[in-house]
């Protein structure tokens, strides 16, 4: 067998483990940025085989592979990384939090300035997250008291290229566990936010955004979740569980007859699902007066 046979069957058996791997969801499909930063390595590899190949230290040329293969499996896993941040070629951040028993509920804060946020469930961490984009790394500051951890993330300040233009986006993916009941905050001007609570103990959700494209997900964990949107010139879409109940408060001219439009009758300062009461999760949705977009779907 020759080493570059050898070569292309070893990478094929990697890739189709790993993307099994990603499939059962036993790794994050983000590992592929890390993955892809390391082909020059690849050049490498071949480079030393040619070398060595029909050679005396022929055996040089199928380790260059071997290597190569290590190196692949450990940035997959986390090799790179410790218990706070690290850098790497791709210009990402990870930060992660390990369970811990003793906690009985979590309040996270995200303050995200104008940078993009995407946040789902975390599999088997308190708290991880990963970072990308032209702005300094997000500070985290995380405490436990009384059995209750605070989370704050604050996005770090942008690097000035070309007076200050963005070149690429920037963005932050964050997963909080699904066995622990969460408030949550989230801000940001500018900021595009997709929030995915299907598969998290969601108790409170409050949003504040300028400008940003927000797309909230609402599951059925919790009997009770409260929501409260605020921003100008936000464009907001609720997808909610079918057959929630549903009530909402604050809505006023445009949005209050969109809220008549999709069948929610008005019972004093409130808009109500029928039979909002008796059905969960009953979801309590506050809107600030200056919210003028706003779409609710369900799913």
């Amino acid at each position: 067998m020759s080493p570059a046979r050898f070569r292309w069957g070893m990478l094929f058996i990697l890739v189709g483990v790993l993307l099994f791997l990603n499939n059962i969801g036993w790794l994050e499909w983000w590992v592929w940025g890390d993955i892809l930063s390391l082909w020059p390595l690849l050049l490498i590899a071949i480079g030393v085989e040619k070398i060595f190949t029909k050679s005396k230290w022929e055996v040089v040329s199928y380790l260059s592979t071997v290597a190569l293969a290590a190196v692949v499996i450990w940035a997959a896993w986390g090799g790179m990384t410790d218990d706070s941040y690290w850098g790497s070629s791709s210009g990402r951040s990870r930060y992660k939090i390990e369970p811990d028993k003793s906690i009985r509920k979590i309040t996270a804060e995200f303050n995200m300035d104008d940078t993009d946020l995407y946040l789902k469930k975390s599999r088997g961490n308190l708290f991880s997250s990963r970072f990308g984009g032209l702005h300094r790394t997000p500070k985290i500051d995380y405490d436990v008291e009384d059995n209750i951890a605070r989370i704050e993330v604050k996005a770090g300040k942008r690097r000035s290229f070309f007076f200050g233009q963005r070149r690429a986006s920037d963005d932050l993916d964050a997963y909080l566990t699904d066995e622990i009941p969460i408030s949550l905050a989230c801000s940001g001007d500018k900021s595009d936010m997709k929030i995915d609570c299907r598969d998290i103990r969601l108790e409170k959700l409050s949003v504040d955004s300028r400008s940003g494209d927000i797309r909230i997900f609402v599951g059925r964990l919790l009997e009770k979740v409260r929501l409260n949107l605020e921003g100008e010139e936000a464009d907001f879409r609720l997808n909610l569980p079918r057959d929630c109940g549903l009530q909402v408060s604050g809505a006023e001219n445009d949005i209050a007859r969109y809220l008549k439009r999709i069948g929610l009758n008005q019972s004093g300062n409130y808009f109500v699902s029928e039979k909002y009461d008796s059905l969960t999760p009953l979801i309590e949705l506050d809107l600030a007066p200056e919210i003028s977009r706003l779409a609710i779907n369900y799913y």
